[in-house]
């Protein structure tokens, strides 16, 4: 059996912990990388009770293909593909003139995506939702098997799993901290709450939030089911 590689160990201490439809989970990763577009600044959040690093392995230093991609690729089914693993990735996004992340984000469903209306309105909640917002998608593996990866490479795939969009009603309560990020999040329709501190990864290099941005786990875990 493959065990999870020492480039997939977390280096953030005690980053939280989760209640989640798949049960409670004591967070092995809390990650997230700042970037701006347009007038707004975007937050990735990636909450997982999974050993994920900020950085990407130095064999990937010549880009996201070829055999090195691979290897790379089946580390992260061992580490994302597990059964009972689960994982939530969060997208805040507030207005650049808001000084700090601290603050209070509500949740929006995916089809709303004019976040930027200046729209006038009497409505006031309506405002903060946009001064403030939050996006994410859950996912939690129920079973997984043992698939062989290019030769004797070895991940997991899903066998039974879940994929839930995180629509209006939930919240998650940001407090800046001077090494990262921490709060917390409670979205009630979806039955996951809790806490979490987490470590920013550095914006100016590639890093493991762009491989599983373009890898989205819930896509890995199932793909590898058909090998």
């Amino acid at each position: 059996m493959r065990s999870v590689p020492a480039l997939f160990l977390a280096a953030c201490p005690d980053p939280g912990r989760l209640r989640a439809p798949l049960g409670p989970i004591d967070l092995q990763t809390a990650i997230h990388r700042i970037h701006v577009v347009e007038d707004r600044e975007e937050m990735t959040l990636f909450l997982s009770s999974g050993a994920f690093p900020c950085e990407l392995p130095s064999r990937l230093s010549t880009g996201l293909e070829g055999p090195s991609a691979d290897e790379t690729l089946a580390d992260l089914a061992v580490a994302g593909c597990r059964e009972g693993s689960q994982h939530l990735t969060l997208h805040l996004s507030r207005p650049r003139a808001f000084e700090g992340w601290g603050g209070t984000y509500q949740a929006i469903a995916p089809d709303t995506t004019d976040t930027t209306d200046t729209t006038d309105t009497t409505d006031t909640t309506d405002t903060q939702a946009r001064d403030r917002t939050v996006q994410g998608t859950y996912y939690g593996i129920e079973e997984a098997f043992l698939v062989q990866l290019d030769g004797l490479i070895r991940g997991y795939a899903a066998y039974e799993d879940l994929v839930l969009t995180l629509g209006d009603g939930g919240t998650v309560q940001v407090d800046p901290d001077t090494d990262g990020i921490e709060g917390g999040l409670a979205f009630p329709t979806e039955g996951i709450s809790g806490t979490f501190r987490s470590r920013r990864c550095p914006t100016d290099q590639a890093s493991m939030l762009d491989l599983i941005e373009a890898t989205p786990l819930e896509l890995l875990c199932r793909t590898l089911s058909f090998q």
